[in-house]
């Protein structure tokens, strides 16, 4: 289900897309390092890149166009 901080979120994303992929998923995974190792309770769910999609099996790549036609369908706007 798609949320309203999902599409502030994905708002930010378009606006500071200068910084790139790489550096955003840095910036991410640092925070929630650090917020674990401060004892904090991490709720969030992550999902981790492991390689590029061109190189991904055909049935991993309909599953992700699945997933995001889904999330087109509610709201996003990528």
């Amino acid at each position: 289900m798609i949320t309203e901080q999902d599409k502030m979120f994905l708002a930010f994303i378009k606006q500071h897309k200068n910084i790139g992929y790489g550096r955003m998923i840095q910036i991410i995974s640092n925070a929630w390092y650090e917020e674990l190792e401060r004892g904090g309770e991490w709720t969030g769910q992550a999902a981790l890149v492991g390689k590029c999609l061109a190189f991904c099996p055909e049935d991993e790549k309909r599953a992700f166009l699945q997933v995001l036609q889904s999330e087109k369908e509610q709201g996003m706007e990528y």
